[in-house]
């Protein structure tokens, strides 16, 4: 404790409280304790400082979200156009198979022509089973990146 002497009343500087407050007393009656307003404006600046730097990672992860998001959207977007381009065009060899098949049977073409023919049919098949495991594994890609759980269903 710091004390200074004016003529019998004392300045006095209290240590026991801490840096939070200024105490002083003008004799046995009078005091006044006067709080240290710097360690609370730091306090509140720290504090600021740090609520920024929250709200900012929290909008660094919510634009991390949004984009993963759209890019999953978007990959299965693409992903199930190809399915359905590849679709047509298997449906497409189907026909050209079959017509191929039956002019073999009407014997206006050979039978390497039906097996062109089904080659590409089977080729196109094998496209569409590709496609439609990238279509699977785009709405994995959609259902995690929107915050999606696996959870086991309970029985009964």
């Amino acid at each position: 404790m710091h004390s200074i002497c004016f003529g019998g009343n004392y300045l006095r500087n209290d240590y026991l409280k801490g840096n939070r407050t200024w105490s002083f007393s003008f004799g046995p009656l009078i005091s006044w304790s006067f709080p240290n307003t710097m360690v609370a404006r730091s306090r509140i600046t720290q504090a600021k400082a740090q609520n920024a730097a929250s709200l900012a990672s929290f909008d660094g992860a919510v634009l991390n979200a949004l984009k993963e998001s759209e890019q999953a959207l978007s990959a299965y977007g693409a992903a199930m156009q190809q399915r359905e381009a590849l679709i047509e065009a298997r449906d497409r060899a189907e026909k050209a198979f079959q017509l191929a098949d039956q002019r073999y049977h009407a014997g206006s073409i050979s039978y390497l022509d039906v097996i062109v023919a089904q080659t590409s049919l089977i080729d196109t098949k094998s496209q569409v089973s590709v496609a439609d495991q990238r279509v699977g594994s785009a709405r994995v890609s959609v259902f995690k990146a929107l915050g999606g759980g696996w959870e086991q269903a309970t029985t009964k």
